[in-house]
């Protein structure tokens, strides 16, 4: 079995979007606003959700991250 890096990759992203990103998420829609609370506040089965992340030269609009949980790290090795 192959053991995984401990260690996060780092994404590269144009700096010049950060403010870009963040304005965009101070300017949601109310939609927006519902679906983020409702993402963000449960944290569902070990996903992290992140919105307007700046990745390379572009925005995106959502960013899903899974962290594996203490039993399933186990069962890899």
């Amino acid at each position: 079995m192959c053991k995984m890096s401990k260690k996060r990759k780092i994404i590269p992203y144009n700096p010049k979007l950060k403010e870009l990103a963040r304005q965009l998420r101070n300017n949601s829609t109310k939609a927006e606003v519902i679906l983020w609370l409702k993402l963000k506040g449960e944290q569902m089965y070990g996903y992290d959700f992140h919105r307007q992340k700046p990745i390379d030269n572009y925005i995106l609009e959502l960013v899903v991250h899974y962290e594996r949980n203490s039993r399933e790290k186990r069962q890899l090795k």
